[in-house]
């Protein structure tokens, strides 16, 4: 699957604590109603580095 590729190049580049990830989630849909950013924005403390990836999936 290309989305697991993907995150496999970017542990390899860089240090991830954790990855969150909302699944299944529709292009058309914004991204302040994913529930899955509000879960990881709530995780987020001074001196952590959020780095925003939208990963496309092959389908």
């Amino acid at each position: 699957m290309r989305t697991r590729n993907q995150c496999r190049t970017i542990a390899a580049r860089y240090t991830v604590g954790e990855w969150c990830s909302d699944d299944g989630v529709s292009a058309k849909v914004t991204a302040t109603q994913w529930t899955g950013l509000e879960v990881l924005l709530a995780k987020v403390r001074e001196g952590d580095v959020f780095w925003w990836r939208r990963l496309i999936g092959s389908g």
